[in-house]
């Protein structure tokens, strides 16, 4: 196991790998990828998430400034959630369920309207991948558990097409299995399996 230091000087060589990567013209346009599938996760340690936010940031405004050619759109997974409860006019009653009553009681009350579908649409709409040529998706600790990571994947293979998709991703990828926030997150907060590419290795 790498120690602190190391795993940081690690995930510093990893994203600075990451904007070279996304915006070579073989990767917008999907050269050399076999199957339909154009997603990418690029997993990260949990504890790291506050430096990964910076990063992503600071990558927005590099694409916007460096490659203003190339039409991206970035989500936040939990933002999109908040922005979906308000418009329903009931995000303050699920702040005060979730106070009064814990997450389980609010996983329960929302789970019909957070159902992996229908925030796979919404993420669609905001997206649409007629015009976006790349979509950088992050926020998903946040957004547990109120959505499953690997549930969502799934549902945006068919809606996005052939879209290439950057995946940020608290915890492990490896041997195709999602874990969110790596060995020592809740055990059943991943352990699924799933395809997709590493971005950098």
């Amino acid at each position: 196991m790498h120690n602190h230091t190391a795993m940081t000087e690690e995930l510093r060589i990893t994203l600075n790998g990451i904007f070279g990567r996304i915006t070579q013209e073989s990767f917008l346009a999907g050269k050399g990828v076999a199957n339909e599938i154009r997603f990418y996760i690029q997993d990260y340690p949990a504890s790291s998430e506050l430096k990964v936010r910076d990063f992503i940031r600071m990558l927005e405004s590099r694409l916007r400034r460096e490659k203003p050619q190339i039409r991206f759109t970035s989500v936040h997974l939990f933002q999109l959630i908040v922005d979906l409860l308000r418009e329903r006019g009931i995000l303050e009653k699920a702040f005060a369920l979730q106070r009064r009553r814990g997450n389980d009681a609010l996983n329960h009350a929302l789970k019909g309207l957070l159902r992996a579908e229908n925030i796979a649409d919404r993420l669609v709409q905001i997206v649409d991948p007629r015009e976006s040529q790349l979509v950088l998706l992050h926020g998903l600790g946040s957004a547990y558990p109120l959505v499953r990571s690997h549930t969502l994947l799934e549902c945006l293979h068919t809606r996005l097409n052939r879209t290439p998709m950057v995946v940020f991703f608290p915890g492990e990828y490896a041997d195709g299995q999602l874990r969110l926030f790596g060995r020592d997150g809740p055990p059943n907060a991943g352990n699924n399996y799933y395809r997709a590419f590493r971005l950098v290795n």
